[in-house]
């Protein structure tokens, strides 16, 4: 094993959880803030660290972007279909899913580390019993795909941004009613997600 610990001058820290995972994109991998406030990139080479912390103000005119006590749960890397990306794997963009955050966040490290926000809160019907709104993230049959943690639906996310639709059509007997519902997620070949449930037996 080979640590590094090359953390840069000025990295912030708040709590214990301090990423909440990672992608890899081109030659190095990306790590999710959840306490922290960058996104740190650490090359695969010589374990080199770089942040990128310039969140966006606003989202397209629809808000200011906050982040709350615990940031994001987790992160995807999806290519990116910017006609300025280029294409290949190097081009992709890292989707965070929010935890605490009140938009969902892209950020393009092949785009000098730009990161957009996109909303998500007026989703029709959406609602949560708490902070913690998503515990996953994935990208499977063209779409981006959010797994709730305390949110009361999957969210499906087009390329755009562009929530598609919240899907609540639970089945008979599943009771989320007391939040932290899912753990994680798995996505197969042949477009299905598989939600792993945090509570009970489903």
């Amino acid at each position: 094993m080979i640590g590094y610990n090359g953390w840069y001058t000025g990295l912030y820290f708040e709590g214990s959880e301090k990423f909440s995972g990672a992608a890899t994109i081109g030659d190095s991998f990306y790590m999710v803030p959840e306490r922290t406030r960058s996104v740190v990139g650490v090359r695969f080479t010589d374990g080199a660290m770089t942040p990128f912390n310039q969140w966006p103000t606003t989202s397209n005119g629809q808000g200011t972007l906050t982040l709350g006590a615990r940031a994001f749960s987790a992160g995807v890397a999806v290519p990116d279909g910017d006609s300025s990306a280029g294409g290949g794997p190097s081009s992709s963009s890292l989707w965070l899913a929010p935890h605490d955050a009140d938009h969902i966040v892209k950020f393009q490290p092949w785009n000098n580390g730009r990161m957009v926000a996109y909303p998500f809160l007026s989703t029709d019907s959406f609602s949560t019993s708490s902070p913690g709104y998503f515990n996953a993230i994935l990208h499977v049959g063209g779409y981006i795909w959010l797994v709730p943690n305390y949110a009361n639906m999957v969210l499906q996310i087009d390329a755009t941004g562009e929530v598609v639709k919240g899907l609540h059509s639970w089945p008979v007997g599943l009771d989320h009613s007391g939040g932290h519902f899912f753990a994680n997620a798995i996505g197969t070949n042949n477009d299905t997600v598989w939600m792993l449930s945090a509570v009970g037996w489903w």
